[in-house]
């Protein structure tokens, strides 16, 4: 291995550290939180970054009510309502695996629901109610980073756009 292939890998390593900084877990000093939408705003994290490539990158969501009087999330499951949108750190939609299409496919703020139950929120009052979700297994993850962002639209209200998640990934 020559001077140059290692500091490559330091740089790549540093790097790493660095976007892992984002991946900030619940609870942490500074959260980041989207900006607020209708009422409510949201954001994602995730524990760890993943060590080698096809390591599960499990991202967690909540949404918060911060308007001034009790509002109402709806739970559809997950996916009629939620959408999770994955880019390279260069802003280029990343490829979506084949079950990944599918559960984007079923994104469909106004469309029927055979389950479908409110949470009412008060002022303030955070909704965590939702399972990680292994972003992993539904995009074609790029090698160096990527960036995750969840979308939350129920009806027609305005879209609740979470922060936005860069994630280092390590090179094959």
């Amino acid at each position: 291995m020559d001077v140059r292939e290692i500091g490559t890998e330091v740089i790549l390593f540093l790097l790493g550290w660095a976007l892992a900084l984002g991946c900030a877990p619940r609870g942490a000093a500074d959260p980041t939180w989207g900006e607020p939408s209708g009422g409510f705003r949201s954001r994602i994290w995730t524990e760890q970054p993943p060590a080698r490539p096809g390591d599960p990158v499990v991202v967690h969501y909540e949404i918060q009510n911060v308007g001034p009087k009790k509002a109402t999330v709806w739970h559809s499951g997950f996916w009629p309502n939620h959408r999770i949108d994955a880019t390279t750190l260069e802003g280029e939609a990343v490829e979506s695996t084949p079950a990944g299409a599918s559960l984007r496919a079923a994104f469909d703020p106004e469309g029927p629901r055979d389950k479908h139950a409110g949470r009412n929120l008060e002022p303030g009052e955070i909704d965590s109610a939702w399972e990680p979700v292994d972003v992993g297994g539904l995009f074609v993850l790029p090698a160096g980073g990527f960036r995750i962002q969840i979308v939350y639209q129920q009806g027609r209200m305005r879209p609740v756009q979470s922060n936005v998640l860069v994630v280092a990934a390590p090179a094959p």
